[in-house]
């Protein structure tokens, strides 16, 4: 009896459960159709995200934008704001939480415009990660609503959705469209359409898009005009206009979208440069450059050569390379990009050491130190290097209790990749190539290294069944094509080609990211 009763008791609070959930997906979220405000917002953030009906996997998604008030903490607000008085009588909230500066927040509540102030809300909003916080609470008529969150210590808080539940009682709100930004297309290149809508969406509901072009000069055509996310290429030039209509139940919106569409150009294609020795003669330039070499590149060394700076420096170098050793090392010290700061000296060191200093003592004086130096950090520099030709710092030193909450599990893991792994590479390569130049071919070392790292890539990221992979900074895509010209040149032609394929890879597999490093969609979209 005492099991059947238990098993009643489980089967009764599962019930309540699966009652709760399918009422909460049958409420209608007024969000969409209002306007948001905030007391903050990050600039790489988007305020826009909280509203947009975005469905979410975890509190680390950040594929449609997220909320953020970082470098801000404290007590933080956003607010929706709708045309007309709304009635609603529960929210349900979706914490972001990127484990880094934003945080979950330690408390939250709501308040409502009654017209003249703002009234708390008596309810209990949540602060879990990875699921909807949700609230629910008596009535009420506002055309306003505000959450407000207390962050942790010094960190930051951000959200990714944030629902307004219809009790109902509430007005219609019409549909509104968005057909995108206008643009100039090149023949015979496809321009990409990714029409979007606003609405007051119910869950069985099943809103359309459609494309049609308005006007123009010439044919337009649709890779499928009856969807919202296409396609279309044009037959001439011209200025066109084309129309996206979004439709939500018995109602329907319009919007517009200019596309200028041009004759690709008959022009010669840009080539890579490469530094070379150079003389400057130039009153305004003159002093400047003497300042870089002997002032501001000797200082950014002294800097870099602080065993303990606390931005990071040759000391990660120097503990890489006791690691890869089997040696005692210390942590890693600062950002994870920190190894750019001495490679790109070592590449402004190189550049330094091609000007011609014509005949001025403290410029000649200043370059014999310069290359003193590079024969001090090159070794150091080599030896950090991991013997599979991968470099980071960041990753080699990576200490057990790290590894063991998953933070630097694997190179190329899609949730350490704001590490900031092809920034460095790239780096890497640029001042590999800069080095070979300086000494017009004399010495490999940096170049062969950076090879070596090129290789590493070209071994473990590409079309299956390689990985794909992406990073947020387009750093090693311009270094790669770089050097895919110079190994062409230097050591035969197509020797350099696999290089120039990774990076068109790496482009193409920009997907799924966000608008702050133009991952959102592949490149030639």
């Amino acid at each position: 009896m005492a099991f059947n009763a238990l098993v009643l008791a489980v089967v009764a609070m599962l019930s309540l459960f699966i009652s709760a959930g399918s009422a909460a997906e049958s409420r209608l979220n007024l969000a969409p159709v209002a306007r948001a405000s905030t007391s903050n917002v990050s600039p790489r953030e988007s305020l826009a995200a909280i509203n947009d009906s975005f469905e979410p996997k975890n509190s680390e998604d950040h594929r449609h934008g997220c909320y953020g008030n970082w470098p801000e903490h404290g007590t933080q607000w956003v607010q929706l704001e709708w045309s007309q008085p709304i009635t609603a009588n529960g929210i349900a909230v979706y914490w972001w939480d990127d484990h880094k500066a934003v945080r979950l927040p330690k408390a939250a509540r709501v308040s409502y415009w009654n017209g003249s102030a703002f009234e708390p809300i008596q309810a209990t909003i949540g602060v879990d990660a990875d699921r909807y916080n949700t609230a629910d609470f008596s009535e009420v008529k506002t055309s306003r609503l505000r959450l407000e969150f207390d962050s942790q210590d010094n960190q930051s808080t951000g959200l990714i959705e944030w629902k307004v539940f219809d009790s109902g009682n509430s007005p219609d709100f019409p549909p509104v469209a968005h057909a995108g930004p206008d643009r100039i297309v090149v023949l015979p290149a496809p321009t990409y359409l990714f029409g979007t809508g606003k609405g007051l969406k119910k869950p069985d509901d099943a809103p359309t898009g459609a494309w049609t072009k308005t006007s123009g000069p010439g044919e337009v055509t649709f890779a499928d005009a009856n969807k919202a996310a296409t396609s279309a290429t044009f037959s001439a030039p011209g200025d066109y206009v084309l129309t996206f209509t979004y439709g939500l139940r018995k109602s329907s919106a319009t919007d517009t979208l200019n596309v200028h569409v041009e004759e690709r150009p008959e022009i010669k294609p840009l080539e890579a440069l490469y530094v070379s020795k150079y003389t400057i003669d130039s009153p305004f330039w003159n002093d400047r450059l003497k300042n870089e070499v002997v002032n501001w590149i000797p200082h950014c060394i002294d800097e870099l050569d602080k065993l303990d700076l606390k931005e990071g420096g040759i000391a990660n170098f120097i503990e890489a390379g006791k690691k890869l050793k089997g040696q005692p090392a210390h942590p890693h010290i600062g950002p994870p990009w920190s190894d750019a700061y001495v490679l790109n000296t070592v590449e402004s060191i190189c550049n330094a050491l091609e000007l011609d200093p014509r005949g001025d003592a403290e410029t000649i004086k200043a370059q014999d130190q310069l290359r003193a130096k590079l024969e001090q950090w090159i070794p150091i520099i080599l030896g950090a290097q991991e013997p599979d030709g991968y470099f980071q710092t960041r990753f080699t030193l990576a200490t057990p209790n790290e590894q063991q909450r998953g933070i630097t599990p694997t190179h190329w893991n899609p949730r350490t990749r704001g590490e900031h792994e092809g920034y460095v590479g790239g780096y890497f390569i640029e001042m590999g190539i800069a080095h070979y130049t300086m000494t017009e071919g004399k010495d490999r070392r940096l170049l062969d290294a950076a090879i070596k790292l090129a290789n590493c890539w070209c071994d473990h990221i590409g079309p299956a069944p390689k990985q794909p992979w992406f990073d947020g900074h387009q750093e090693i895509e311009q270094a790669l094509s770089r050097l895919a010209l110079l190994v062409n040149r230097i050591d035969g032609p197509g020797k350099g080609d696999k290089y120039v394929e990774l990076s068109k890879f790496l482009l193409q597999s920009r997907n799924g990211g966000e608008d702050y490093d133009q991952s959102r969609v592949p490149t030639t979209q």
